[in-house]
């Protein structure tokens, strides 16, 4: 039953049972306890547990438009209640692709927002809406129009420099043609890499939406401008056919994309057996039995299993995502951290290998351990087990566990900034699906957050690709700046600029969170792969320095991975050409828009070791424990 309480009392009442209960909540309020009070939000109406209400939005009248100029106008209105302030336009009466332009703040019944970014010489179209505070909206169905005036010739065209990011920046504010998008090629496919090639006829951005399916789900690229365009796949799965259409926007945000194409990643090239066992070649010499090696391997296996493996404390601990998971866990002794990994498809118990991959490295001395797993699918189960290997003693296996990805959520996968001047600020940022843009502006007054002074500038078409200029910071201000899209089904991303001010940034990005993964293949084409990992404070460039063995911070360091020009928080490097068990030393190198830089400390860490013949094992472990049977002429093993 839906029961309407307003401030002057209910407007009827409906029979006995709807008075008795209208007397009954109204003597709860008189007699409930002070500390109730300060839970509700209004003395115009009552709040009672368990009943439902429904509540007007305010009366909106005297709707009209002015001080209309090239670029903008104002919208003025009243409210009977105090509300807050917003204004939906388009170029259209339907209203559709439209935008919205308002404020937050729930204080005022004159109401004024005044719209920028406009197009000179064209109709807009527009309704008012204002929301009190009791969360009743009222949003008028036909607001007016008004036709912005025609603009000077010699103000079509602004050039401006960014401090932030250096460089000029040129705004054809009468440019409506998008790029055209040319002579799209695709190159140097691999197993989970591919390179994509394309030309525009004027300079624009540089993205590939891309996906296993049509409806794609993943964006990647660069927000520099040029004519010729490549962009580079990695972490894609191998033998798997990928969808893709190239997106290029030009400086006034026009969006060009080419006609879908589709390729396919190829097969794990077979790798060579690089060592050939010196068992089978002492047993194809004759020199030494191998009933005789088996015999002194099974001594050694015996002696090794009276010392007991590492064991986990407690349960492992899995925080997951829709594409990525992190499992962490204790043991009481140092041992190596491993997960081997299968989605439930994959996970076959009663094979002597039930799993898919090994994640992790071999390092030995920890007793926290933490393995992130990446390019998991959402939505799916898998199966894991723990694995240790300590200096001495047999290794540890866990029992099988699960966990399931979550559902793939809209997520904003990088952004970035153009500071034109101390007043206007263009953003620009991508998304994994077609979602909304917004920006809203909260300013510092006296080092306090006034929530009250809240703006927003919104676009509600919806893209992969944003672009919004905001025009109305004060020169030296400090403000809290969130980019927010949502997509057609309500999901909502977020990224939060905190303290962001268009002064100039002399500040370079602080690195942390440094962590190194490697993963181990199993199957006929084994393979081994390093991840590098690392978060910084503000959106960045990256780039990883390597070089193999122990090395010191001044030293060269010619080896490096490309460099990443998209802008993230988040820093990932799959590097598949280190040699397996070996050590390597490496630096991470990150720039912001503003050109400052920092590069890390030294990190070292050894790369995993692919697995031996059971005659290579039991001649290395051989020649450990009894060198006289390889050394010197009385050696069995000894060349004649």
């Amino acid at each position: 039953m839906l029961i309407k309480v307003k401030s002057e009392l209910a407007k009827a009442i409906y029979g006995n049972v709807h008075f008795v209960l209208k007397t009954i909540l109204l003597l709860s309020f008189l007699f409930l306890p002070v500390s109730s009070f300060a839970d509700m939000r209004s003395d115009s109406y009552i709040i009672s547990e368990n009943v439902t209400y429904e509540f007007d939005g305010p009366t909106i009248t005297s709707i009209s438009a002015g001080s209309v100029t090239s670029s903008g106008a104002t919208i003025t209105w009243t409210t009977d209640v105090a509300a807050d302030s917003y204004v939906k336009y388009a170029t259209n009466v339907a209203l559709t692709s439209s935008k919205e332009q308002g404020a937050d703040a729930k204080t005022a019944t004159s109401h004024s927002v005044v719209l920028v970014g406009l197009s000179a010489s064209t109709k807009y179209y527009y309704e008012v809406r204002s929301t009190g505070q009791n969360n009743g909206s009222t949003e008028t169905s036909s607001g007016g129009s008004f036709t912005t005036s025609a603009a000077s010739s010699e103000s079509t065209t602004t050039t401006t420099t960014s401090p932030g990011g250096g460089g000029i920046l040129i705004i054809d504010k009468n440019d409506k043609v998008a790029p055209t998008v040319l002579n799209v090629a695709i190159e140097e496919i691999g197993a989970e890499s591919a390179v994509i090639n394309w030309e525009t006829d004027e300079e624009a951005t540089s993205f590939i939406e891309y996906g296993k399916d049509a409806n794609y789900g993943s964006t990647f690229g660069s927000w520099d401008s040029a004519k010729t365009h490549r962009v580079r796949l990695t972490n894609l799965t191998a033998e798997q056919d990928y969808y893709f259409v190239a997106l290029s926007s030009d400086g006034s945000g026009n969006l060009g994309e080419s006609q879908a194409q589709v390729f396919r990643t190829l097969s794990y090239t077979a790798e060579l057996d690089e060592t050939i066992a010196l068992g089978e070649e002492a047993i194809s010499a004759g020199t030494v039995s191998e009933e005789s090696l088996l015999e002194k391997l099974n001594i050694i296996k015996k002696m090794a299993q009276l010392l007991p493996g590492p064991s986990i404390l407690g349960e492992p601990r899995v925080e997951v995502w829709a594409d990525r998971a992190t499992i962490s866990w204790q043991s009481d002794k140092k041992a190596t951290s491993q997960i081997a990994l299968a989605p439930t498809g994959g996970y076959n118990p009663n094979s002597p290998e039930p799993y898919q991959q090994i994640v992790g490295g071999e390092q030995e001395g920890a007793t926290e351990h933490q393995v992130e797993l990446y390019n998991l699918q959402p939505n799916t189960i898998y199966n894991y087990q723990v694995r240790m290997k300590p200096s001495v003693g047999a290794e540890m296996k866990s029992d099988n566990f699960i966990f399931r990805t979550l559902e793939e959520n809209l997520e904003i996968s990088n952004y970035y900034l153009d500071i034109i001047d101390q007043q206007k600020v263009r953003f620009r940022w991508a998304t994994n699906s077609e979602a909304d843009s917004a920006i809203r502006f909260i300013p510092y007054r006296g080092n306090v957050l006034a929530v009250d002074e809240a703006r927003t500038i919104k676009d509600n078409a919806t893209s992969v690709i944003h672009d919004i200029t905001v025009e109305e910071f004060l020169p030296g201000g400090f403000y809290d700046v969130e980019i927010l899209s949502v997509d057609s089904q309500g999901n909502i991303a977020i990224e939060v600029i905190k303290y962001f001010s268009t002064g100039e940034d002399n500040e370079a990005p602080v690195i942390g969170q440094v962590r190194t993964n490697s993963t181990i293949f199993i199957g006929e084409e084994s393979r081994a792969q390093t991840v590098i990992s690392w978060m910084t404070n503000e959106p960045a460039t990256s780039r990883v320095y390597y070089l193999e063995g122990v090395h010191r911070a001044e030293e060269e360091w010619p080896a490096k991975t490309e460099l990443e020009d998209s802008f993230n928080k988040r820093h990932i490097k799959v590097i598949n050409d280190f040699k397996q068990g070996q050590v390597y030393s490496f630096r991470l190198e990150n720039s912001d828009s503003g050109g400052n830089t920092s590069l890390s400390q030294v990190f070292t860490f050894i790369t995993p070791q692919r697995r031996e013949s059971i005659f290579n094992i039991i001649i290395n472990i051989l020649e450990d424990l009894f060198g006289w049977l390889f050394k010197g002429k009385g050696g069995i093993l000894s060349e004649a």
